[in-house]
């Protein structure tokens, strides 16, 4: 609870041998994703602990791989801003309404950021999403992998891309 707490997701997978996860059913939210073309499953009612604010590289059971953010959504939200998790599925194109998801938390990408505007936000979340839409075609292209594997997969791609924006935000630090 403390690693988990404290967002260090490399101990948390350590000490419980897997990635966390947590289940919430997908809720009506304001529906901002969908009008910039990031349409997102707003998970609520969750009963496990949460990381810390910020944007996750994501899994959940039967869809596939996403990114997720959890936080109050400085950019849009207004001054009552109530935290959320939003999760951007990767290639799910269907009403998730109701359904309870189980979601796994793969690595974080970066803390949670107020952009200058709905713009700034869009272009942010298009060069992330390029990137881990890239990642996830190339584990469907094992073709001979069986769904696990394919998860293993997914889940070390992911981690890669979170190990890079690491070292990318380490560099720029030291500018």
């Amino acid at each position: 609870r403390a690693a988990l707490g404290a967002g260090d997701l490399d101990e948390v997978f350590a000490v419980l041998g897997r990635p966390h996860a947590f289940s919430g059913v997908v809720v009506h939210g304001a529906h901002r994703g969908r009008t910039i073309g990031f349409p997102t499953a707003n998970v609520d009612d969750v009963p496990e602990m949460l990381p810390p604010d910020g944007v996750y590289a994501v899994r959940v059971e039967g869809l596939g791989g996403g990114v997720m953010n959890v936080g109050v959504r400085p950019t849009v939200a207004g001054a009552e801003a109530k935290r959320t998790q939003e999760v951007h599925l990767f290639d799910v194109d269907r009403d998730l309404y109701g359904e309870r998801l189980r979601v796994h938390v793969i690595g974080r990408i970066r803390g949670e950021q107020k952009f200058s505007g709905i713009d700034a936000l869009r272009a942010q979340i298009d060069e992330g999403g390029a990137k881990l839409g890239r990642l996830v075609d190339e584990a469907k292209k094992s073709a001979s992998a069986t769904p696990r594997e394919l998860a293993a997969q997914l889940d070390a791609e992911l981690k890669a891309l979170v190990d890079t924006g690491k070292q990318a935000a380490a560099a720029s630090a030291h500018l």
